[in-house]
């Protein structure tokens, strides 16, 4: 164990027994937080799919053509309320630190997410995170498949609904949607990025890291800073 580790898990730990509700509904939040915005693959879970799919498609059977689990992550299956199952990897050390943060009244944090996940969000938080990252909200549903696909910027559009709603200052950390929102014509002028704003889009394979989480920490400190000034 690391220097720091068992201090910091005990303490999410104490963090995650004073939220007992996993989900909350989204009207639960008053909008005048920093709105913490997170979807789950390629962000907290890190498996490599494309990895596995191609020891698949060469033959190897579904145990042999798992990826090997990286260093500091741990491996777990997720069984949804439809009974679908999943494998997933996670940074525990990471999600100690979003932990601390989102817990951490001075940083004003709403937690918001915005995945393919959807409602099996308290599935994911429950078992792969045993209770850490809990007391957020869904932000949106995927919509329905379009011709087998999810339409594009589906999440932008949830994220522009939600700001011009609460103008809260925001974070969004996903792996593929943010390129495809910086692609639009115009994204920079966006009404939603006039509102203070941090966006990361993580390696999939890597997800979050602790320097992300403290970039997050610094940007709530901020805010709640000068929001304290007005």
């Amino acid at each position: 164990m690391r220097n720091g580790e068992g201090a910091e898990s005990n303490t999410a730990s104490a963090m995650i027994a004073a939220r007992a509700e996993t989900l909350l509904p989204a009207d639960s939040f008053s909008g005048t937080g920093v709105l913490l915005v997170l979807d789950i693959d390629g962000v907290l879970n890190t498996i490599n799919v494309d990895q596995w799919e191609r020891n698949r498609i060469a033959g190897q059977s579904f145990e042999k053509a798992m990826p090997p689990v990286a260093e500091g992550f741990e491996r777990s299956r997720v069984r949804t309320a439809h009974g679908t199952k999943y494998w997933v990897d996670i940074n525990s050390r990471v999600i100690d630190a979003l932990e601390v943060l989102i817990s951490n009244s001075s940083s004003n944090i709403e937690l918001g997410w915005l995945t393919t996940w959807g409602p099996n969000v308290r599935a994911f938080v429950e078992q792969a995170l045993d209770g850490r990252l809990a007391g957020g909200f869904v932000l949106a549903k995927p919509p329905p498949r379009d011709r087998g696909a999810v339409p594009a910027n589906w999440k932008t559009a949830a994220l522009r609904a939600r700001i011009a709603t609460t103008g809260q200052p925001w974070i969004w950390a996903d792996d593929e949607e943010i390129a495809m929102a910086r692609s639009l014509p115009g994204f920079d002028d966006d009404p939603i990025c006039a509102v203070p704003n941090l966006m990361f889009e993580p390696a999939p394979t890597v997800g979050l890291t602790l320097d992300d989480v403290a970039a997050m920490t610094r940007f709530a400190a901020t805010m709640r800073a000068a929001q304290t000034n007005l």
